[in-house]
């Protein structure tokens, strides 16, 4: 089930408090795992898609997808330091599969967000986490805007009623901020950040 806002408020609050510094200082990994608490159950629904003939995550697939077109391994500090126009080169039929157009539809109130939001930037030499949905319809077709989810993509566990824990939502106000909570935070932070990179 999906977390309730009281208890997204509050685990945003425990980042806001226990990592000021870290914000303040821009610190790539404090800062995308404040973007995932805030937008959590958009990037969870997100996250949670899979390519229903391979069992294979979908997320997984871009990842694989944009590592394998860049040519490097991906991590906090190559995507940090990557930008739309340093992936112009990158072939559009490298990355722009069912998967990519399913994530794209699940992360659309986000990149409307950020399109919104980022009006001032230029659009060569934003950030990957400034990712819009005009970029992805340019550079993928604008089939990829048409909030669609291909077939042969579901979310994950939906047939089989795996993957979830419960399906109770939080309503008690409180965030459970274990050291395996953070861990995995930490793991659903780096895709969505790797994720934004296939689109660019």
């Amino acid at each position: 089930g999906n977390c309730s806002d009281s208890a997204i408020q509050n685990a945003t609050s425990t980042i806001d408090g226990g990592c000021s510094t870290e914000l303040n200082n821009g610190n790539v990994v404090v800062t995308a795992a404040r973007a995932i608490v805030v937008n959590f159950n958009t990037i969870k629904t997100a996250t949670c898609l899979e390519q229903t003939a391979n069992s294979t995550l979908c997320i997984n697939d871009v990842l694989n997808n944009t590592q394998n077109a860049l040519g490097q391994p991906l991590t906090f500090s190559t995507l940090s330091s990557l930008n739309v126009s340093s992936l112009s080169g990158i072939p559009a039929s490298s990355v722009c599969d069912d998967c990519a157009h399913a994530l794209t539809t699940k992360l659309m109130p986000l990149l409307n967000s950020t399109s919104s939001s980022s009006n001032s930037s230029s659009s060569s030499n934003s950030s990957l986490t400034s990712l819009t949905a005009n970029q992805i319809g340019n550079y993928c077709g604008a089939s990829f805007l048409d909030g669609q989810i291909p077939a042969g993509i579901a979310e994950y566990g939906a047939s089989a009623n795996i993957g979830s824990a419960s399906t109770s939502n939080n309503t008690s106000g409180s965030a459970d901020v274990t050291a395996r909570s953070w861990k995995t935070l930490a793991g659903v932070a780096a895709a969505a950040v790797a994720g934004a990179a296939l689109l660019a």
